[in-house]
C-alpha cells in the first residue's frame, strides 16, 4: 500500500519504543478513570477502523478477495499487534517480525 501505514506500524520502531508502547497500553487498559477509559475506547475504535481500511486496501492491491469481512480481519490484526506489543513490554527476547510474518501469511490464506 503506497504511502499507507500498516496496522503494525508500532512494531517497526526500536525495541525501547515497542516496550514503552506495550507498557502504556497495559496501563491504560487497567485504569479505572472513566475519562481515560472513554478515550481508550475511542482510540481503540479508530485503530480498528483504520486497520479495516488498511486490510481492505491491501487485499484490493493484491487482487485478492478475503473470505472474511475486512473489519473482522482487522479486529484480529489489532489484537495480534497489541499482543506483540505486550509481549515486548514483558521483555520477550523473541523478534516479533517472525510471528508477524506468519500471521499475515495466514491471513493471506483466507482469500479467494
Amino acid at each position: 500500500m503506497r504511502g499507507a501505514r500498516s496496522p503494525s506500524d508500532s512494531t517497526h520502531y526500536g525495541a525501547g519504543s515497542r516496550k514503552s508502547c506495550g507498557s502504556a497500553l497495559a496501563e491504560l487498559a487497567l485504569t479505572r478513570d472513566g475519562r481515560v477509559r472513554a478515550a481508550v475506547r475511542v482510540v481503540a475504535s479508530e485503530r480498528r477502523r483504520r486497520a479495516a481500511r488498511s486490510v481492505d486496501e491491501l487485499f484490493s492491491e493484491l487482487g485478492l478477495t478475503p473470505r472474511i469481512p475486512p473489519a473482522l480481519m482487522a479486529d484480529a490484526v489489532v489484537a495480534f499487534v497489541d499482543g506483540l506489543a505486550l509481549d515486548a513490554a514483558a521483555g520477550s527476547p523473541q523478534d516479533p517480525r517472525v510471528s508477524y510474518d506468519i500471521f499475515w501469511l495466514a491471513l493471506l490464506g483466507l482469500t479467494d
